[in-house]
């Protein structure tokens, strides 16, 4: 007895894979696109402590434990999986510098 064949009348039919769990994006594909860029942060001593003390119980390197909140943190965002409103304050805009009349 030979097996049934699969409907394949519509060949051309997107097919949807289901959605991961988490509710992330499937396509982040533009985040590797591109050279990579050195970039440098602000933190403070107590921050650089901890990441290392992270990274270090994780046997990473520190940049590559930010490389990954980076990353983490983009797809977050934009999944809206991630909340980071709380921790967001307005700066206000710097005044202009006069210049001086030569």
């Amino acid at each position: 007895m030979a097996k049934p064949k699969p409907d394949i009348s519509d060949i051309f039919t997107r097919t949807d894979s289901p959605q991961p769990a988490g509710g992330f994006p499937q396509d982040n594909s533009d985040l590797d696109a591109g050279r990579v860029s050195p970039i440098g942060i602000g933190l403070t001593s107590g921050e650089i402590d901890a990441l290392d003390a992270l990274a270090a119980g994780l046997g990473v390197k520190r940049h590559a434990l930010l490389k990954i909140a980076a990353r983490l943190l983009i797809v977050g965002l934009r999944a809206g999986t991630l909340d980071i409103s709380e921790y967001l304050e307005e700066v206000p805009a710097q005044k202009r510098v006069k210049k001086l009349p030569r």
